[in-house]
């Protein structure tokens, strides 16, 4: 979720009204999500300070802890999105891992509520 095109998913897994309705919401929500931790990100390097090795390294550390949580929280969309596919979607999405030599992720029963942004 998240991307550029998200036409794309709908096609290829052919999503039904309800999951697109359900990925749409998702996706404003991530949209958000992303647009706060930019902020954050912008403030970070616009008030931290940045003369010594010692605090760039600081920076850094701070910046890599922003950037993390981001990844984490786009796995967790992307969990959501999985979690809402049937066994002929999810198959496909196996499929297409497999093709691009990746490793699908696992879809646990119950998802957990992802926390916005400070």
């Amino acid at each position: 979720l998240g991307g550029s095109d998200s036409g794309v998913i709908v096609q290829v897994f052919q999503l039904n009204e309800e999951q697109q309705s359900k990925m749409q919401g998702w996706e404003g929500e991530l949209q958000r999500y992303h647009e706060g931790m930019a902020d954050k990100i912008r403030q970070l390097f616009d008030t931290h300070p940045q003369n010594t090795t010692e605090e760039l390294q600081q920076l850094a550390s701070k910046y890599r802890v922003l950037k993390d949580e981001i990844v984490a929280t786009a796995v967790a969309y992307d969990r959501k999105l999985l979690a809402i596919f049937n066994q002929r979607q999810y198959q496909r999405y196996q499929e297409l891992c497999q093709e691009a030599g990746r490793q699908p992720m696992d879809v646990p029963l119950s998802m957990p509520p992802i926390a916005a942004p400070d």
